[in-house]
C-alpha cells in the first residue's frame, strides 16, 4: 500500500508542477465581465439584480399579507428592493487556483474526485497573455491537461483500491481459495 501511495503522490506532484508551469497567474479575472483586462478593472460598477437573486424571497412579485395595511401586496411594494447595487471591481482568482504547489495539489485532488467541469472551463477560457479577461474557449487546448490527469487519476484510484483489496484478502485468509 505504501508503494502505491508513493506512486500516486509522485504522479500528483508531476501534474502539479506541470499545472504550475502552465497556469500560474493566468487564471485571474475581473468580476465585471465588460472589462477587457486588469488595467481597466478599477473603480465601481452597477450590478443589475434580477428578482430571483434576492436572498430569502422567491421573487419580487410574491404576494404577502401585510398586516398593517390589511391587504395583499407584492414584496417589491412592501420592501423597496433595489434594482441594482454598486459593486467594486476586483481582479481576482477563483477559489481554486494553481499559483502554488499546495493549492495545485488541492485543485488536482478535486479534479481526481471528478469535480472537474468548472476547472476545465476556466482553463479553456484562459487568455494567452497574463492580465487579460478570460474569453470563452480561448485556449481549448488546455483541456488536454485535465483530460490526461483524469485518466491518470482514474488509473491511480483503481490501482490503490486493487492493492487495498488484495492486501485485505491476503490477511483475511481468503486469498488461497
Amino acid at each position: 500500500v505504501a508503494y502505491v501511495t508513493l506512486l500516486v503522490l509522485a504522479l500528483f506532484f508531476i501534474f502539479s508542477i506541470m499545472g504550475l508551469n502552465l497556469f500560474r497567474g493566468k487564471l485571474y479575472f475581473c468580476n465585471d465581465g465588460t472589462r477587457s483586462g486588469q488595467a481597466d478593472c478599477t473603480g465601481n460598477y452597477w450590478l443589475e439584480l434580477s428578482p430571483n437573486q434576492y436572498n430569502g424571497f422567491a421573487d419580487a412579485n410574491t404576494t404577502v399579507n401585510v398586516i398593517a395595511s390589511g391587504g395583499n401586496q407584492s414584496i417589491a411594494e412592501v420592501v423597496a428592493l433595489p434594482q441594482s447595487i454598486l459593486v467594486p471591481r476586483t481582479w481576482d482568482k477563483p477559489w481554486w487556483h494553481m499559483d502554488d504547489v499546495l493549492n495545485t495539489f488541492l485543485t488536482l485532488f478535486e479534479v481526481a474526485t471528478l469535480r472537474w467541469i468548472v476547472v476545465a472551463y476556466s482553463m479553456m477560457d484562459m487568455p494567452d497573455t497574463t492580465g487579460l479577461q478570460p474569453q470563452t474557449s480561448a485556449s481549448a487546448v488546455y483541456s488536454l491537461y485535465i483530460i490526461a490527469f483524469i485518466f491518470v487519476s482514474i488509473f491511480c484510484w483503481n490501482l490503490f483500491i486493487a492493492v487495498v483489496v488484495d492486501h485485505f484478502s491476503q490477511h483475511s485468509g481468503t486469498a488461497f481459495f
